[in-house]
């Protein structure tokens, strides 16, 4: 029952939100933020810049961001194994500005995957963390528009990028695994890796 009334929520807010796809003039915006490449790719971009340039937490920042996505796809991966969702247009009449993705709808990698970057950048730098935060909601939200998610797929994809991130950043471990990373890297003569400086 409770299901049930769940389903037909998130069903109604899809609906709502991807008949914005039909807005005239839109949908090459819509595809062009939607797509596997753009957002992905700037925030990509982003740890690449944190990396190389000089700031006090800022390599810490891209180590993060690569241990939260590590855990996030794999507890994603075991999601996968035990339950299957199919996409909205395959459930529901759905105005479609996107490829058909074969892989379960829920939860969301890609939201995922954006929102523990943004989670990582946030913690130790919030100004940047802030618009991180930002542009993952748009990309996210944008991807219920064209039709390849559910709104409760982004969510919990976000919510899981967003623990995934805090449960290791907040680890008091993690300065441990950080610094023992360290040394890992200077056996493979990668010297300018150094979070005594960073």
């Amino acid at each position: 029952m409770i299901y049930d009334y769940f389903i037909k929520i998130d069903r109604g807010i899809f609906l709502i939100l991807n008949s914005l796809a039909t807005w005239p003039g839109l949908a090459s915006f819509l595809r062009l933020i939607a797509n596997d490449f753009l957002i992905p790719v700037l925030f990509a971009l982003a740890l690449f810049y944190l990396w190389i340039v000089p700031g006090v937490n800022n390599k810490k920042i891209v180590f993060l961001a690569i241990c939260s996505n590590g855990l996030v796809n794999l507890v994603i991966k075991i999601i996968d194994l035990a339950f299957f969702r199919p996409r909205p247009f395959l459930v529901i009449p759905t105005n479609l500005l996107y490829y058909r993705p074969t892989v379960s709808s829920f939860p969301s990698v890609p939201a995922a995957v954006v929102f523990s970057i943004a989670s990582a950048i946030y913690i130790y730098n919030k100004k940047f963390g802030t618009y991180a935060i930002f542009v993952a909601a748009v990309y996210s939200v944008d991807r219920v528009i064209v039709g390849v998610h559910y709104p409760s797929d982004i969510l919990i994809g976000a919510l899981m990028g967003f623990v995934a991130s805090y449960v290791i950043g907040k680890n008091v471990y993690f300065d441990y695994l950080y610094k023992l990373s360290y040394k890992l890297l200077t056996v493979f003569k990668i010297d300018e890796f150094d979070p005594l400086k960073n």
